[in-house]
């Protein structure tokens, strides 16, 4: 069964081999204690390459953020889904399936970020395989995209895990860095490299 519009979203997800357990739902302003704390733990390298991490990130901040997300949840063509192990509960990340910045409508490209305590663990490509599923299966999509930056060396290979096949590379297809997020670990280059997947 398809969906053809992010009208219906599922409200959970469970991944459970017997060795890996992960819950995968709308992100929501209950989590945003979670979030906050994950950012915090992860800044130095979010800065790297998430321009929205050179932006304030407090708690009330990010409650404000997911507290409008919940309420406009299935109203638009963008999901976010917080990621957690289940066993025991962690926040462990989020993966964005963002249909807005397709010209397909039965398209949306992926972006992920994992906490740094979690990061090379397999948890992303985990997750990144869950919301595949979800696209293809669910949504009932034909394109699923994946864009990141050529210095993106993690990003890089969740793609390629997950089985995403280049397409392209592209010159200043995302604003480059101002001096002041240079001066803070930004390592975002002109070039950024385009991965997709087919139904």
């Amino acid at each position: 069964m398809t969906n053809l519009s992010f009208a219906n979203p599922p409200s959970l997800m469970r991944y459970d081999d017997g060795e890996r357990r992960l819950m995968l739902r709308p992100g929501r302003a209950a989590d945003a204690p979670d979030l906050a704390e994950a950012i915090a733990e992860s800044l130095v390298e979010l800065r790297q390459f998430m321009p929205w991490s050179h932006r304030p990130q407090t708690l009330d901040i990010q409650r404000e953020r997911l507290t409008i997300l919940e309420e406009q949840l299935g109203t638009g063509r963008d999901l976010v889904l917080h990621i957690y192990r289940s066993d025991p509960e962690r926040f462990v990340g989020c993966i964005g399936l963002h249909g807005s910045r397709m010209l397909n409508p039965l398209g949306f490209e992926l972006g992920y970020w994992a906490r740094t305590s979690e990061a090379g663990r397999g948890v992303m490509t985990l997750a990144t395989q869950c919301a595949v599923v979800l696209g293809f299966e669910y949504f009932g999509m034909q394109r699923l995209q994946c864009g990141y930056n050529e210095t993106n060396a993690a990003s890089a290979r969740v793609s390629a895990k997950v089985g995403f096949v280049e397409e392209g590379r592209l010159r200043y297809f995302e604003p480059q860095p101002t001096p002041q997020m240079r001066a803070d670990g930004c390592l975002i280059e002109p070039m950024m490299v385009i991965n997709a997947l087919f139904r």
